[in-house]
């Protein structure tokens, strides 16, 4: 029985500090990402109507892409109709999103309600971090 359990135990810390090794490769992905001075970063602004031509939210969109139109990165601002700012942040690596990030802001943006990062391997998530 011991065994089993220190079997159990060694296998938990290996898996764990597996987990901690991707996550500071990713990491570092998306840090060489954001400073790259080889991607290009287009913005789209804009604002969505409801079926009445009510603004329901204004949005800008920015994209970070190579000169092969391969996609790194996507950030949206997003300001809703009850004027509460959210920010998402999505990290590519071969077409598969290895980071994410959502940030919701109190309605006069001074305040973080919610600050979530996510990242994932072979498209499954793998770690969750809440603040």
């Amino acid at each position: 029985m011991r065994e089993k359990i220190l079997i159990i135990l060694v296998f938990g810390f290996l898996t764990g500090c597996g987990n901690s090794s991707v996550i500071s490769d990713i990491d570092q992905y998306v840090a060489i990402a954001d400073e790259s001075s080889d991607l290009k970063e287009s913005i789209t602004k804009y604002n969505a109507e409801d079926f009445n031509s009510d603004i329901i939210n204004n949005m800008t969109y920015y994209e970070l892409r190579d000169s092969e139109d391969k996609i790194y990165r996507i950030i949206t601002d997003l300001i809703t109709v009850d004027e509460i700012p959210y920010y998402y942040e999505f990290y590519y690596k071969n077409s598969d999103v290895v980071f994410s990030r959502i940030v919701e802001l109190s309605k006069s943006g001074s305040d973080t309600l919610m600050n979530s990062r996510y990242y994932f391997s072979d498209s499954k998530l793998i770690k969750q971090i809440a603040q």
